[in-house]
């Protein structure tokens, strides 16, 4: 049984990786931003509009939330450009 779960944990690995690794990583940053974005909508039908909430407390976690997208995705640039290059130098 663990022999199996080890194989599908691998097989999940390597896809996943492959999928990253061949820019499927800019098609995950634009599900997290629609998601964002669907998440604010969703909470203002809910709950409406306060200026002091959104003020004092919510615009400083979407800010956030930007932030940190922002630099994963700039970190994720990077890493993608450094297993390119590391490629590029063991077939060349």
């Amino acid at each position: 049984m663990k022999n199996k779960f080890n194989k599908v944990c691998e097989k999940l690995y390597v896809r996943f990786n492959d999928f990253l690794t061949n820019d499927g990583g800019y098609v995950l940053f634009v599900f997290a931003l629609i998601a964002i974005i669907f998440a604010i909508v969703g909470f203002y039908g809910k709950n409406g509009f306060d200026w002091r909430w959104n003020v004092f407390f919510l615009f400083p976690i979407y800010i956030f939330c930007g932030w940190a997208l922002w630099q994963a995705f700039k970190m994720y640039r990077r890493t993608l450009n450094d297993i390119r290059e590391r490629n590029n130098k063991k077939q060349g």
